[in-house]
Formats: structure tokens, C-alpha cells, sequence
């Protein structure tokens, strides 16, 4: 398991110029969705978010959270943090909660700033606070899984399990831990990074929400393009002991 200060090595790093002295005090700089993941959002009125970030920066900070419509223009819930310099010369954990006023199937997280300097920002997380057990995953989802009655479940994939090539393979030791901890992995066979926050025991932990047994999928060396030497699958295999 990488040790945080490794883990938050892969970064979004947000330089403010000095081009934020010469506009209006009302126009901010920033970014919004923070890739992919955070476009296209679901977000219901009355339903409180939260949402959880490291951040980093060189200056003090003032730093709108909002969730928005994919355009901007409607805020859906918006909160503030502001800290010293000192307080955020090294990685520091912000939570908020956000309530919305408003309901926008195509919303997105919008971070803005008015102030200059440089901010790192790293495990940015939007989550709904009502989840199926409070275990993180969607109620309306789980609910017509749990209507359908499963003995069993089966994770992960095998071509999730395997990945195009084998160093993308999952690796379930990579995927306990605190959240903040776990390195993630590249999925290459759709093309997109994973924080591993669906790990091994949220997995075990759905089975017993569902009253399923668990059947765990461990890859046996191979992956789509390669496969572990011969000479070196024991230690390979060791890992899934």
C-alpha cells in the first residue's frame, strides 16, 4: 500500500496568473468537472453531496466548491474554504457538505478562485450522502439488484480482472486500504484511470447487503496481449493468497 504523501503525487496542479490582478473582482479563475468523472452528473434538489478534496497551494486560499449545470449558469449548491498559507503549504483534507436547491441531470463540480498563486489539487470525490446502507452505492440501482434475488456475485470482470496488458491487471491488495491510499489503476481495456474505490471489501461488503455469497475472479497471470513468465508466476499467484 503507497504511503499518502505517494499516493498524492498524481495531481492537478491550477496556476493563477497575474492576469487575475487586472480583472474585475467578480471574475474568477478556475476549473470545472476535473475530468471526465465529474461531468454529466445527476444532481437532485433537496439531496446533500459530499464532496471531498486535497488540496494544496502556495498562497493562502479562497476556494468556491460549487456544483453547477454543464454551462455554469445555474448553481446548484455552492460552500467556501478559506485558509492560510500555512494551513495549506502541504497536502490538507477539505469535506463539504452541499445541498442542492436545484435538480440538473448534466451538472458538474466547478472549483473557481479569485486569488493568485499556484493550487495542487488531488482525490477530488462528489458522493451523495443517501446511499444503498449508507455503503456507497445508488439505492434505485442496488434495489432492482436485490430484487432479482442473486445467490451469488462475481467480481470483477474478467476482462477488468485481466486488462489489456498484465500491468494493468487488478491487483485486490492495491484495493483496501483507505480510499486516499490506494493507487489505482489504469482500466485499458475501455481507457480510463480508476481510483479502486470499488475494492475488495466493497465488494464483500454488497454480497452481505444483498445476502449473496461472494465468488472473487483473481487473475491467473494472463491479460489480453501478455501473459507473467513462467519463471515468475508463483509470486504472482502469491498475491492472490
Amino acid at each position: 500500500m503507497l504511503e499518502l504523501k505517494e499516493r498524492l503525487k498524481d495531481l492537478v496542479r491550477v496556476q493563477l496568473l497575474d492576469v487575475v490582478k487586472k480583472m474585475k473582482p467578480r471574475v474568477l479563475l478556475g476549473l470545472s468537472g476535473v475530468g471526465d468523472v465529474f461531468n454529466e452528473q445527476n444532481i437532485e434538489q433537496g439531496k446533500t453531496y459530499r464532496v471531498v478534496l486535497y488540496v494544496m497551494s502556495s498562497e493562502s486560499l479562497n476556494l468556491s466548491v460549487s456544483l453547477t449545470s454543464s454551462d455554469g449558469l445555474q448553481n446548484l449548491g455552492s460552500s467556501n474554504i478559506i485558509a492560510t498559507s500555512s494551513e495549506v503549504s502541504n497536502w490538507t483534507k477539505f469535506e463539504l457538505q452541499l445541498e442542492s436547491t436545484g435538480t440538473n441531470r448534466n451538472s458538474r463540480l466547478q472549483l473557481t478562485t479569485n486569488k493568485k498563486g499556484t493550487i495542487w489539487l488531488n482525490q477530488v470525490s462528489v458522493m451523495p450522502m443517501d446511499t444503498y446502507m449508507g455503503h456507497g452505492f445508488r439505492k434505485e440501482l442496488i434495489a432492482m439488484v436485490k430484487n432479482m434475488k442473486p445467490r451469488f456475485i462475481r467480481f470483477p470482470g474478467g476482462c477488468y480482472v485481466e486488462g489489456e496488458h498484465i500491468r494493468n491487471a487488478f491487483r485486490w491488495r492495491e484495493s483496501i486500504g483507505p480510499w486516499e491510499e490506494r493507487p489505482g489503476h489504469f482500466g485499458d481495456v475501455w481507457g480510463y484511470w480508476t481510483d479502486d474505490g470499488l475494492g475488495y471489501l466493497e465488494f464483500l461488503q454488497l454480497a452481505e447487503d444483498l445476502g449473496a455469497s461472494p465468488v472473487w475472479v483473481f487473475n491467473s497471470g494472463n491479460s489480453h496481449r501478455d501473459q507473467v513468465a513462467t519463471s515468475s508466476v508463483l509470486s504472482f499467484v502469491k498475491a492472490y493468497s
